[in-house]
């Protein structure tokens, strides 16, 4: 019995260190999972450009969203696409808030992580009489391979929601 207790008192720290390591690579800094090329492989509720792509890079506590796309034939993107169809976007993911011109609208949002997902919550200034609000959510799977984006937007008219689920391509 005494045996016993010892092998168990004696594995536990190393239970313990190895815990803490895993731990440590995903829970102390959730951008890092971000960070990668993504490329966007299906949607549902939208219809995306063609060959839609981002690079996330992290500094700090902000994330820079570099993205392409091919541009439409018209030159529109649906509305519910709004801030995510910007060649470069950057987050603070402290909560606080920040504004950017997206289109004819400026764009006010605060982002936060949130049990491991990005929360963008925005509002836009009033165009021609219209104003949006939103949120953005991002996940990455727990093997690092798929990123997922889930929007809500909507106006005093409509709202939509859609998922955009990308690939990771490269580190």
């Amino acid at each position: 019995m005494k045996r016993i207790q010892f092998v168990w008192l004696a594995a536990l720290p190393a239970v313990s260190l190895l815990s803490g390591c895993t731990l440590h690579g995903q829970g102390s800094d959730p951008a890092t999972l971000l960070e990668g090329k993504w490329t966007l492989e299906k949607s549902f509720g939208v219809t995306p450009p063609e060959h839609f792509s981002t690079q996330v890079e992290k500094a700090n506590k902000q994330i820079t969203l570099k993205s392409s796309w091919d541009e439409p034939a018209n030159g529109q993107h649906a509305l519910t696409l709004m801030g995510v169809t910007t060649p470069q976007f950057v987050i603070d993911t402290t909560g606080r808030e920040q504004a950017a011109q997206v289109g004819p609208f400026v764009f006010h949002y605060r982002s936060m992580w949130e049990n491991g997902k990005l929360i963008t919550r925005w509002t836009t200034s009033e165009f021609m009489g219209s104003s949006f609000r939103g949120t953005w959510t991002r996940a990455v799977s727990k093997d690092g391979s798929t990123q997922t984006l889930d929007i809500y937007a909507a106006s005093s008219l409509q709202m939509g929601r859609a998922r955009l689920i990308f690939h990771r391509t490269w580190l």
